[in-house]
This record gives C-alpha cells, sequence and structure tokens, in this order.
C-alpha cells in the first residue's frame, strides 16, 4: 500500500515536468506563439498526468485514513474490554481487609532488608514471555487459514 502513494507521488511530479518542459528545456519557440501543436501537447499530457497522480494521491491517502480510523476504534475496544476484565478484580483487592491494613511500603514477613517484596520475579517474567509467545503463535495460524 505504501508503494501506492510513492507512485502517486511520482506521478503528479512527472506531471509536473512534461507540463513545464517545453518552457524549460526552451523548444517552445522563443519568437511568436509559444502554444505550438508540441507544446501544447506536452502541456496536456503533463496537466492530464499531474490530475490522474492527485487522484491517485487522494485515494491513497483516504485508504490510510480509514485504516487508522479502524485502528483507533480496535483500540479503543480493546482498552474498554481490559478495563471492563480488570475493573472487579482491582474492586475486590480494593475492598478485601488485608488490601487495606497493609502499606505498600512495608516488606514481606520473612523478607530480607533491600529485597523486592514480588516474589521471583524471574517466574512471572518467563511466564509473561510464554503468553505472548502463544499469543503470537495463536495469532499466526488464524492468518494462515
Amino acid at each position: 500500500m505504501k508503494a501506492a502513494g510513492g507512485l502517486s507521488v511520482a506521478v503528479v511530479l512527472t506531471g509536473v515536468w512534461v507540463g513545464v518542459a517545453p518552457f524549460v528545456i526552451g523548444y517552445a519557440p522563443a519568437s511568436g506563439s509559444p502554444w505550438t501543436g508540441p507544446v501544447s501537447m506536452s502541456v496536456g499530457i503533463g496537466v492530464a498526468a499531474a490530475c490522474f497522480g492527485l487522484i491517485g494521491l487522494v485515494g491513497y491517502s483516504g485508504g490510510r485514513l480509514g485504516e487508522l480510523q479502524r485502528m483507533m476504534k480496535d483500540i479503543a475496544e480493546r482498552e474498554q474490554a481490559e478495563d471492563g476484565a480488570l475493573a472487579p478484580d482491582v474492586e475486590a483487592k480494593a475492598l478485601a481487609p488485608s488490601a487495606r491494613t497493609s502499606t505498600p511500603l512495608e516488606p514481606e514477613p520473612g523478607a530480607r532488608a533491600g529485597e523486592s517484596s514480588v516474589s521471583d520475579p524471574e517466574a512471572k517474567l518467563q511466564e509473561l514471555v510464554q503468553r505472548v509467545l502463544q499469543d503470537y503463535h495463536t495469532g499466526t495460524e488464524k492468518g494462515r487459514g
């Protein structure tokens, strides 16, 4: 899809060049009427090519904006779904008696000074990596079939 935008820009630039070339290069007559047959034809073809390129560029831009709008809608729906899925869990933790009595700065009982209260961060990281890989494999299998 990105090639379509680049191609449209190239067509616009080519059309502009074809339209102005008779005057830049100098094959338009210096004296008399500059609008001879070859000059008129070159300018006409240049204007037509530039217009087609602009139409293509507008179509490409509209397609990209539509794609961006769909992506933003998907992100908003995912965030809404995640917020809805997490809200009851967060609310339950907030209302739990143990959550109200302990402060986040207190270490867990039996923890040594300077240690994090998170139990085994390497295991949690490994679990997260496994979930990501599983989601990736699930997504690629759906894309193939």
